[in-house]
């Protein structure tokens, strides 16, 4: 079975580090990469193309939904799951994200176990689709 790799953008140097732990910690082994904003995000995106994404929406150089954008128009990225984890949970943002076409959300605080959960859940589910037209 193919590695798993997982990147997390944050520029919260505590929240990346600790969704860092946690997701390293998960029973599948992925590896897990980080950035401190959308640019770096996109291009370790571009360099590793993970299988999942974790990212916040508020950040310097780009946000979560700018990074969202470029990613999906990038035809090797366009397939990458990705997870929002905000604390700015408003009803305009989980629409935008759902108009986004963004897999999951999560608001901060978040339970860790809810975390690896929907994590793992859209691994199972990019796994399912790989093979497919």
């Amino acid at each position: 079975m193919k590695p798993v790799t997982i990147l997390v953008v944050d520029d919260d140097y505590d929240i990346r580090r600790a969704v860092e732990q946690c997701l390293a910690g998960i029973d599948i082994e992925p590896t897990v990469l980080t950035a401190r904003n959308a640019l770096t995000g996109l291009q370790l995106a571009k360099e590793h193309i993970p299988d999942v994404v974790v990212l916040d929406l508020q950040m310097p150089m780009g946000s979560g939904f700018d990074f969202v954008t470029e990613l999906k128009h990038d035809p090797k990225l366009a397939q990458v799951k990705i997870l929002i984890l905000t604390a700015n949970a408003t009803k305009s943002n989980i629409w935008e994200s759902i108009d986004k076409d963004v897999d999951d959300f999560l608001a901060k605080p978040f339970d860790i176990t809810e975390l690896e959960a929907r994590v793992k859940s859209l691994i199972g589910k990019k796994r399912a689709g790989s093979g497919t037209i």
